[in-house]
């Protein structure tokens, strides 16, 4: 999961929640709410992270690209605002 993967990064670049804090400027709360799951970062503070830890956003997010598309059989995505679904079928 993307929480524990961006803990195990902090942990295997040897920083602290405070220092990690610290250099991409914010509080040490939202590291430790990203760790636990209970807030996400925006994109900006993704590639921050990704640059500090020194991984990719594929790995901290497990995208495995490899994966055959052909796999994917239905793609659902909802609208949560206007509470509509738009389903896009792969044949």
């Amino acid at each position: 999961m993307f929480k524990d993967n961006l803990k195990n990064a902090r942990k295997k670049a040897k920083l602290s929640q405070e220092k990690v804090a610290e250099v991409i400027n914010t509080a040490r709360s939202n590291i430790s709410k990203y760790e636990n799951g209970n807030l996400e970062p925006n994109l900006a503070t993704l590639k921050l992270l990704c640059q500090l830890y020194k991984v990719s956003a594929d790995e901290l997010l497990e995208i495995n690209l490899s994966e055959k598309q052909s796999d994917i059989k239905e793609l659902r995505f909802v609208n949560k605002k206007e509470e509509n679904e738009i389903y896009i079928r792969k044949e």
